[in-house]
């Protein structure tokens, strides 16, 4: 790895950032912040949502509203020797375009959806082109790429530098018919056209199955090495950023809590909070009655059963709960005016759940595991198969029927702002499944129903009154589960329901699902790209691919010895770190069982 450059790349010095929220208040967002990035370096930044990650990472880029924010006089951020927030807007924008560039959180928000990829890379290059000549500097000699062949060329390049396979056919295709790890590359496509030096990269492999994030990591790895730039790569995973990093520094609420190279970080973390967010991820060795939660070592808690592991239930006896036999779900695909095929989403698929019991579902994006969750929940129609809940077959039931079961099996979605009302309060959202299942509960009984799952997910009753917007993530994704738990049901299908949240935010959620399960019993179908997680939640794991299972067995025996050479894959693709602990971890617990 190169050594760093006398003269850092980047320093950032005593960086202030304030938000105007209303005539009266204001929010400071980054307070006193101060960090130097070498050449051919990556210093990560990590810590929860709302610490000041991103809004560092837009203050360098020059792309905060200068209404709304306001950087303090005494900050500075300069670049190369340059003062940045002294430049005219001209000149940050030729910066901004040529010396530095930034991959976005969301891809599919970035990308423009009624432009083809082709358009889109074109644009790009042929902006960075014209400002390269306006700004007369040496690299002005560059090709101005004016015909549309070289634009063609060019665009083609890109795609293929960045290993998406059939580049001719993605250029012409549009964002929405790329999964999502295409249209993380097509972003990294256009962050280099320009060669920039300094590369910033948001959360780009958040949400992505692991194998993709695997591919998305090692390839920022080979660009910065081939291209010799800096990157500043902004991340809650802390896992993710242990492949990547060679600095990281970790924020909290808007303050550096701790900065130090990845080995000394993770071998001798020194502050608190950092000893609490590498301690809230899930454990790879054993599984703990409770995770850790950052509270606990703020105010020097100890975790309650320290010292045991929570047993798998893969051996309680009993009639079935859900029994699903042969379930499978096609579509009928044009391919054309004339011409239509039959792609099958999800192939015949069978299994069986027990009553207080967890199947964790993995595999990439595209492998079926929302299909099958949809199909269980009747949100879409089956093509064969059946599903069949304590010995009632649900399949044939007309829709006054079928309602009757609805209750009985609830699911919570990966994305709670989308499947939250906006324009209704907590209350409301709370009170209406009620209100549809449970006709006679008047009003007031309903209120207090909602006030009571509100205590019950660990929200304030304050709650009640607000909007969805007036929440965190973690906190919407509860009121999610409480609008599931309102009708008590026997089964819930949680997908991907903690992929997008911070680690602390995440363990308190695997918290709260553990309590409900060992209180209410439960049975939770999982569906998660985080083998860690499943690791922690499941006591059978289901593994799917292309549409089909490939491979099912109790949670331990599928980490400790994989047969499908699909599941081998999916567990290389783990950050490194983790691979062979949990291995040994699974592999311990089946002695412990013998």
């Amino acid at each position: 790895m190169t050594m760093p450059a006398k003269i850092p790349l980047l320093t950032v010095r005593h960086l202030s950032i304030d938000f105007t929220l209303d005539a009266q208040q204001t929010h400071r967002a980054v307070e006193g912040l101060s960090f130097s990035l070498g050449v051919n370096r990556t210093l990560a930044l990590v810590g929860e949502s709302g610490s000041g990650k991103s809004v560092t990472a837009l203050a360098i880029m020059g792309l905060l509203e200068s209404s709304t924010c306001r950087i303090s006089p005494d900050s500075s951020i300069c670049y190369r020797g340059q003062e940045l927030l002294k430049c005219s807007a001209t000149q940050r924008q030729w910066l901004r375009g040529e010396e530095m560039t930034m991959i976005f959180q969301e891809p599919m928000n970035a990308l423009n959806p009624v432009f083809t990829i082709e358009f889109q890379l074109m644009e790009v290059i042929k902006k960075h082109a014209r400002l390269k000549r306006l700004a007369n500097t040496p690299q002005s000699s560059s090709p101005s790429f004016d015909s549309n062949d070289s634009l063609h060329q060019k665009a083609l390049a890109l795609l293929s530098e960045v290993g998406l396979d059939q580049p001719e056919r993605r250029l012409r295709a549009y964002p929405h018919q790329l999964s999502g790890g295409q249209q993380q590359r097509v972003m990294i496509a256009m962050a280099i056209a320009s060669e920039p030096r300094l590369l910033i990269a948001d959360e780009p492999t958040t949400a992505l199955d692991v194998s993709v994030q695997k591919q998305i990591l090692q390839l920022l790895a080979q660009l910065r090495e081939r291209r010799q730039m800096s990157m500043l790569f902004i991340s809650h995973d802390l896992n993710v950023v242990r492949e990547l990093a060679d600095e990281v520094m970790v924020m909290r609420q808007g303050r550096r809590v701790e900065h130090a190279s990845v080995e000394a970080l993770f071998s001798a973390p020194q502050a608190p909070y950092t000893q609490a967010l590498l301690s809230c991820r899930p454990s790879v060795d054993h599984r703990p009655w409770r995770l850790p939660v950052v509270e606990d070592f703020l105010e020097g808690r100890t975790p309650s059963k320290p010292c045991t592991d929570r047993p798998l239930q893969s051996q309680r006896q009993g009639e079935p709960l859900l029994v699903v036999s042969h379930l499978s779900k096609s579509y009928d695909v044009s391919d054309g005016w004339f011409r239509r095929h039959s792609f099958q989403a999800l192939k015949p698929t069978s299994f069986e759940l027990a009553r207080g019991k967890t199947l964790g579902v993995v595999g990439e994006s595209g492998s079926g595991k929302t299909t099958l969750a949809l199909t269980l929940m009747r949100l879409l129609a089956a093509s064969s198969g059946s599903i069949t809940l304590e010995g009632q077959q649900l399949m044939g039931l007309n829709a006054r029927a079928a309602q009757r079961f609805r209750p009985r099996m609830q699911m919570v979605f990966q994305n709670p702002f989308a499947s939250l009302n906006p324009r209704h309060t907590t209350g409301q959202i709370l009170m209406e499944p009620l209100q549809l299942q449970n006709g006679p509960m008047n009003a007031a009984a309903r209120a207090r129903v909602a006030i009571e799952l509100l205590d019950k997910v660990g929200l304030a009753s304050t709650a009640f009154f607000k909007y969805p917007h007036e929440f965190s993530g973690g906190q919407r994704q509860r009121i999610a589960i409480a609008r599931c738990l309102s009708l008590r049901p026997d089964i819930l299908i949680c997908d991907e329901a903690v992929s997008a949240l911070d680690l602390s935010v995440q363990a308190q959620l695997l918290n709260l699902l553990q309590d409900l399960q060992d209180e209410w019993g439960m049975s939770y179908i999982f569906i998660s790209h985080d083998l860690a997680v499943v690791k922690y939640m499941s006591d059978e794991v289901m593994v799917m691919h292309e549409g089909a299972v490939v491979e099912k067995a109790a949670t331990d025996q599928l980490f400790a010895h994989p047969v499908h050479p699909y599941t081998h894959q999916l567990l290389d693709a783990m950050p490194q770190g983790n691979r062979q602990a949990i291995r040994h971890g699974a592999e311990q617990s089946l002695l412990g069982d013998r």
